[in-house]
């Protein structure tokens, strides 16, 4: 079946490989022109957190 509309089959393939650009391509526009109220501001994530037996393995050995 698909050998028989080859055409066809990458025509829609095409389309939708353009639509879902244009999609993230505007997506990306859109977050970029948002003004951003908490620009300047630093954020740090550890995961997984840091807990005490954690941060007990990772302290330096003493000499």
């Amino acid at each position: 079946m698909v050998a028989m509309y080859p055409r066809r089959l990458l025509r829609i393939v095409a389309f939708a490989l353009v639509l879902s650009t244009l999609s993230f391509v505007f997506g990306i526009a859109g977050d970029l022109s948002q003004q951003r109220s908490d620009s300047g501001t630093r954020v740090v994530v550890r995961i997984p957190p840091l807990t005490a037996t954690a941060q007990a393995q990772a302290a330096p050995r003493a000499p």
